[in-house]
């Protein structure tokens, strides 16, 4: 989840959600946040997140003063800069191709961000 590119991965953090699947949120930038709506959504889902991770202090601090818990906000760096397709497992790739064959509207995606979802829901079970 990309604060600036929230039209793809919004939709994949609130599916997460409606079905109970466990959420990490990692490397994201975030603020600022003027829309109160979205500042919203995106309070609601960092702190539905069972990991936060932040790529810097900025982002950080707007998050806590945002209302994210502070708790939940780990200071690291953007991890999806050395990710690449075949660092994800073949099973979670397909079991993520398989979940969202199911949803009838087409959904914005980058290309990472179901399986990420997924491989943490993976490992969760």
């Amino acid at each position: 989840m990309v604060i600036s590119k929230h039209d793809r991965h919004l939709p994949v953090a609130w599916i997460a959600k409606k079905n109970n699947i466990p959420l990490a949120v990692i490397g994201i930038g975030a603020g600022p946040l003027s829309f109160q709506p979205f500042r919203k959504a995106v309070v609601n889902l960092c702190n539905y997140a069972e990991i936060l991770s932040v790529r810097d202090e900025v982002s950080k601090d707007f998050l806590t003063n945002y209302g994210v818990l502070p708790k939940h906000t780990i200071l690291t760096a953007d991890s999806a800069i050395t990710l690449k397709k075949d660092d994800i497992p073949l099973d979670a790739r397909l079991e993520a191709d398989t979940f969202f064959s199911r949803i009838a509207e087409p959904i914005k995606l980058g290309s990472m961000s179901a399986y990420l979802v997924l491989i943490n829901h993976k490992k969760c079970r």
